[in-house]
């Protein structure tokens, strides 16, 4: 599955993304440290190397979504964007503050003499 394809995080707040990203990572680590305890050729070992890789693949969609969607800065660990309190997606940073109309009577305009 490509991160075209993929939609894991898109009815998610950026705390949630961040959450699903750390437990991923740790699980991506777990999987892949789990193929070392067993020997190699062996069902158990193909076994434990697929789900590795299927976690793999989550993972690296999840880290792409986020990216893509702005919710995580390029290059920012997981770590870091799972610790970023309040976090809010950029377009809701960016508003700009509402202008104040001015008076439109002409009592209130300057006059030029």
């Amino acid at each position: 599955m490509t991160t075209t394809e993929s939609n894991l995080t898109k009815d998610m707040t950026p705390v949630e993304a961040a959450n699903l990203l750390a437990k991923l990572e740790d699980g991506h680590q777990a999987a892949w440290l789990s193929t070392r305890e067993t020997r190699w050729p062996s069902a158990q070992h193909e076994s434990r190397f697929q789900n590795a890789a299927e976690i793999d693949d989550v993972f690296r969609d999840v880290m792409w979504e986020t990216l893509e969607n702005g919710m995580r800065r390029p290059g920012e660990l997981v770590e870091h964007f799972a610790e970023r309190p309040n976090q809010r997606p950029d377009s809701l940073m960016r508003t700009r503050p509402v202008a104040k109309r001015l008076p439109t009577s002409s009592s209130s305009r300057p006059t030029l003499t």
